[in-house]
């Protein structure tokens, strides 16, 4: 029967070096008696890093949990004779911490979004950079900046985060967020004082002045992406800065820019859809002074004039293409459409082929039409008509 693995980042996760023994090889992978890694698992990857066997260091690729024991795969084999050898483990303190800090934060953003707003975590992800968030319903920016504002507080105020081990038996009576309990007999608990409890087997700051500030990094209706310390500061400092700018420009206070630019967002939609309407009426006209039957049968290309009409525009509101004729448009979003009539000698698709081939840019599309990202947008106009003359007028 296996051991179990002693968990040293159970009694404290700040411990980043560690001796162990050598219990089992296979391969590059190793088993020791204890060990500081913490695996894969609690929604976070595992720990990175390395161990020193006599002479050798060798990196720590992936650290798994399997039942009661853990195992470390390594860069690379070891003898098997290295048994009840001693080891040195040294973790990757960086990503240690990060995961620490981002994985505590959203306990904390989890906690609050039940406890303010009665709103469950369906899911969440841990990673050194960010920690990702889905809930049970969808909430509005008022609901998010309340709970945003309370986790910072809780921040300032340095709430300690406390984590104790307890028998599932005794795990039926907690009260805690979570909603099922882990099949583990030993089954830990992370509680951040007056705000939040759950079961969880991941790794956490000790307390919350740790994390810094936290922000939002992105955004859905019922998900979110936060950040902590430095990464968080950047995106406050940015946001807030864009924000007295544009306060300064429309001479408004900045605790009253977020309501004018909502109030500005909501012309938007109005806007656009003017835009379309004007670039189609635009697009019919020219296209109606155009004499486009070619002469002899032969294929013809036209470059329409204007560069800074929409691509939904220009997709909508083009006619039929007439037999033998090629049409190259420039887009405001800077693709170039080629659209191609039924007796063209190559279709549009075809076309587009010949224009990667040439260096001109990437794309492709269907018979009747095609679309390119120009290697050059200012001169595709110029290259296409080259290349158009050099493939059916040599």
């Amino acid at each position: 029967m296996l051991n179990v693995t002693s968990r040293i980042f159970w009694e404290d996760f700040y411990v980043y070096e560690f001796t162990a023994i050598i219990e089992e090889i296979s391969g590059n992978k190793v088993r020791l008696d204890q060990t500081a890694f913490h695996p894969q698992g609690g929604n976070q990857p595992s720990d990175k890093g390395f161990l020193k066997i006599g002479e050798k260091t060798l990196d720590v690729l992936d650290v798994q949990e399997d039942g009661q024991v853990i195992w470390h795969e390594l860069s690379e084999e070891i003898d098997i004779g290295l048994i009840s050898k001693e080891v040195l483990g040294s973790i990757d303190i960086r990503f240690r911490f990060s995961l620490m800090k981002n994985h505590t934060a959203q306990h904390l953003i989890s906690g609050l979004f039940e406890s303010e707003l009665d709103i469950s975590t369906t899911e969440a992800h841990i990673y050194s950079s960010h920690s990702a968030i889905s809930f049970s319903r969808s909430f509005d920016v008022e609901e998010l900046e309340k709970v945003m504002i309370k986790a910072n507080k809780a921040i300032i105020d340095d709430l300690r985060v406390i984590s104790s081990i307890s028998s599932s038996s005794l795990a039926e009576e907690a009260k805690v967020r979570s909603k099922a309990i882990p099949s583990n007999d030993q089954i830990r608990t992370v509680k951040i004082e007056e705000i939040d409890a759950t079961f969880c087997s991941g790794t956490h700051v000790k307390s919350l002045g740790e994390l810094g500030v936290i922000g939002v990094k992105k955004r859905t209706s019922n998900s979110i992406s936060i950040v902590c310390s430095i990464d968080s500061l950047e995106i406050i400092a940015m946001s807030n800065t864009h924000m007295a700018n544009w306060a300064f420009e429309e001479s408004q206070k900045i605790s009253q820019t977020p309501n004018f630019i909502s109030d500005r967002l909501k012309i938007i939609p109005d806007y656009k859809k003017q835009v379309m309407e004007l670039s189609a009426s635009l697009i019919d006209a020219w296209w109606k002074t155009q004499f486009i039957k070619p002469e002899n049968d032969k294929c013809k290309l036209i470059i329409a004039p204007y560069e800074n009409l929409p691509r939904n525009a220009w997709i909508n509101g083009v006619p039929e293409i007439p037999d033998n004729v090629y049409l190259g448009v420039k887009t405001s979003e800077r693709i170039f459409l080629i659209f191609a009539g039924e007796k063209v000698p190559l279709a549009a698709n075809d076309l587009v082929t010949k224009i990667v081939e040439a260096n001109l840019g990437k794309g492709g599309g269907s018979k009747k039409l095609a679309q390119l990202k120009p290697a050059n947008f200012e001169t595709i106009s110029a290259d296409i008509t080259a290349l158009f003359y050099s493939l059916f007028e040599a």
